[in-house]
């Protein structure tokens, strides 16, 4: 049998197999920038010993880059980082553009990496291996992207579209992407503006699963992630689909994220995905243009919960158990949905209209609310108002057969189409809530300690109940007991509640749903703003932050061990309170984080700062030039005295024209060249008074591949319980007043 144009799963497992055993590959580190590049070279090497050369031009390029870019609030700022970049281009042809496909293989500290996004990298090898082999030609160019810094965050995809060569003929771009350990990927982006792309997806895909659904919910926000997408979107104006795996979400950016947590059905339904999308679109044409009281009620209720939950302390017992959503939100929805049309009903039993006729007026007007809402999501460009619109499709249908066939004015015989065509829009709405359910539940163990997770699960779940469940609660209202077993609901409700905030409602387990700690040993040094820059403060500690909603739940370390949480009191004179800020993320999450004193960590290598020169320019003007040297990851913070503005920098001029809150964030990282980074900062004050410090600077250095650890710090560790999963590494912390 012919496999040459077949993709094989097996073959992409072997490939998975040995780069995930290189372990971690950190920006900066030898795992990343030596180990990781050369095993893609070995691969790329077996690949064009076995390619149709007569057929395909197959070009290679090693990309090594430097830039900056704001990305969220936060001037991104990258040296020497490397990509590795294949281009196939089919001899003979007359088209100039091209289609990219993007992966990573950089991995975030302390995990191999195999979901996020090994996986995706395999696959991408393979797809290339079939690509090369076969003997029909193709009609564009395709551009493999082996992103070499997407953790970091997204500099790879930034360095390939600003600045390679191969970048301006991209036309569009399928990036592949992880937020769990296989499974089916989700196309959960598309576009902007080009429909044409999902056409494509529709005809070609084998196993399709696409949703508009995940797509708003990552556009706006509920998503603690992002990908390279944005990237290609935002700077390379470029069309696209994004894929990700989302199945078993709890081992994502974790030390679990391991190859054999990978289904092996993973690698053939993928595999034949991505072939059979990128074949697609390499012979695209396109591609050479692509240019209620009750419900009200039913809300409240759960929001009632969701805050009550969480200001007890017993936020996400659904965690490892998603069944306990059952009883705390679907219960009593359940019931106020239909215990309040059962007393309506009641009261106006009297009046003379047969039961039957109440119940269908009701659902009538419920119908006729969901219409109206439809209308207005889709004048508003709102897609999911497709989920709305599938419930009054089927009902409306329901009611068209009643009507056809009389049996509206029975008692009961309208019951059998108003059942029947209820069956299927109650066996989606449940499949999306499992497709929901799977997908964020894990990624609320990641979404910060300063969101309450309870308000999106339960806010969901009103909203899924609201589109199916008056149509099938209210006909409860038609037995004797009505009411009886609508408050069975609210009994179940009470007693799910008990387990929530019994020990019973614990939401962690070990490697199956851990919680997500990050913990630094870091130092702290303080300077004044006297000429000598005297230190007038210095201590040590470990840094923790939560990245969940119940941080309270390891408490009990340090009432068992010799540890001690400090406050924050550094807040009011030290920039973010004089905490080693690794990333944007912990930014939102310093005021739920915490300082522990320790002994001082291993201090060799951390940020120096240097200041070149310094010079008035003008009686209203000041010039810095200063050089910061470190670690290979290292975030600078720059807040201007009050009263000084910060007029010019060497970087990208963006934070300074949409005057951006201060202090400025810059995330400096590199790869293969050290040299010190160098700068210059131009400060005005109308004044004309230099006489005291122009700015607060702070620089924090990571050495997130480090292994030498204190004693101290190891005894921390391992006081974490076995469900905690903590990434840990080394820190420093040093400010000064220029």
């Amino acid at each position: 049998m012919n496999n040459t144009d077949r993709f094989i799963g097996e073959r992409a497992e072997n490939v998975l197999m040995r780069l995930s055993k290189i372990g971690p590959k950190v920006v900066g580190s030898p795992a990343n920038e030596q180990s990781a590049v050369q095993f893609l070279l070995n691969e790329l090497s077996k690949i064009r010993e076995d390619a149709r050369h007569d057929i395909y031009i197959i070009q290679e390029d090693v990309q090594i880059a430097s830039g900056n870019y704001v990305l969220w609030e936060m001037v991104n700022i990258y040296q020497s980082i490397q990509n590795v970049v294949v281009k196939v281009t089919p001899r003979n042809s007359e088209s100039s553009s091209s289609l990219l496909l993007n992966s990573h293989y950089d991995t975030v500290p302390g995990s191999s990496g195999a979901g996020d996004s090994g996986l995706m990298i395999a696959v991408m090898l393979e797809t290339l291996r079939v690509i090369t082999k076969r003997e029909t030609i193709l009609k564009h160019s395709i551009i493999f992207l082996f992103n070499g810094a997407e953790e970091n965050p997204l500099q790879g995809s930034h360095a390939f579209i600003t600045q390679h060569e191969w970048a301006a003929n991209v036309k569009a771009v399928i990036n592949l992407d992880s937020a769990g350990s296989g499974g089916r990927e989700i196309l959960f982006q598309s576009g902007p503006g080009h429909p044409w792309l999902m056409k494509y997806y529709g005809a070609h895909i084998v196993y399709p699963y696409a949703s508009t659904i995940a797509e708003e919910l990552f556009q706006n926000g509920f998503v603690p992630s992002e990908t390279d997408y944005r990237i290609f979107r935002d700077f390379g104006h470029i069309p696209g689909l994004d894929m990700a795996h989302s199945f078993n979400g709890f081992v994502y950016h974790t030390k679990y994220d391991r190859f054999t947590t990978i289904p092996r059905r993973t690698y053939q339904r993928t595999g034949d995905n991505v072939l059979a999308l990128t074949k697609a679109l390499a012979n695209a044409l396109e591609l050479e243009d692509p240019s209620f009281v009750t419900i009200n009620c039913a809300l409240l209720m759960a929001v009632v919960i969701a805050i009550f939950l969480d200001a007890i302390g017993s936020p996400m017992s659904w965690f490892s158990k998603p069944w306990m959503i059952f009883g705390l939100y679907f219960c009593p929805i359940f019931f106020i949905l239909g215990i309040l049309p059962s007393i309506y009903l009641s009261h106006i039993k009297d009046y003379g209209l047969p039961l039957a006729y109440s119940i269908q007026l009701l659902m009538h007007s419920h119908c006729l609310l969901l219409t109206l809402l439809t209308i207005a999501m889709v004048s508003l460009g709102i897609r999911s108002a497709f989920l709305i619109m599938l419930g009054v499709a089927f009902y409306t249908l329901s009611v068209i057969l009643n009507i056809t066939a009389r049996f509206h004015k029975t008692n009961f015989l309208w019951l059998i189409p108003h059942n029947l065509c209820q069956i299927s829009p109650f066996l989606f709405y449940t499949y999306i809530c499992y497709a929901f359910y799977t997908t964020f539940i894990p990624m609320e163990g990641r979404d910060g300690a300063n969101r309450n997770p309870e308000l999106l699960i339960g806010g969901f779940t009103v909203v899924i109940c609201f589109l199916f469940a008056p149509f099938l609660i209210n006909l409860l209202s038609l037995v004797r007991k009505s009411k009886t077993i609508l408050s069975c609901f609210g009994i179940i409700w009470i007693i799910f509640m008990g387990i929530a905030v019994s020990p019973m409602g614990f939401p962690y387990v070990e490697k199956e749903a851990p919680q997500r700690f990050y913990a630094v040993h870091s130092t702290r040094t303080l300077h004044d703003d006297s000429p000598t820059m005297h230190v007038k403060y210095e201590d040590f500690g470990f840094y923790v932050v939560p990245v969940d909603r119940r941080p309270q739940s390891i408490d009990f370390m340090f009432e068992e061990m010799n540890f001690t949480k400090s406050d924050a009191n550094f807040c009011e004179t030290e920039i973010m309170c004089g905490f080693p800020i690794y990333s944007s993320r912990w930014l939102e999450w310093r005021n739920q984080s915490f300082w522990v004193e320790a002994s001082q960590p291993v201090k060799t290598g951390w940020p120096t700062l240097k200041i070149i020169s310094k010079e008035q320019t003008s009686s209203k003007t000041i010039l810095f030039t200063l050089e910061v040297a470190g670690p290979h990851h290292i975030s600078i913070f720059i807040q201007p005295t009050h009263g000084v503005k910060l007029m010019d920098w060497s970087f990208t001029k963006i934070p300074l024209e949409q005057n951006f809150t201060t202090p400025y964030y810059l995330y400096f990282s590199y790869a293969l060249d050290p040299t010190p980074l160098r700068f210059h900062l131009e400060f005005k004050w109308e004044t004309e008074d230099w006489s005291g410090s122009t700015f607060a600077i702070a620089l924090i250095g990571h050495k997130v591949d480090d292994i030498n650890t204190t004693d101290d710090f190891r005894e921390f560790l391992m006081s974490f319980p076995a469900w905690a999963h903590v990434s840990a590494w080394t820190s420093s912390y040093e400010s000064w007043k220029l």
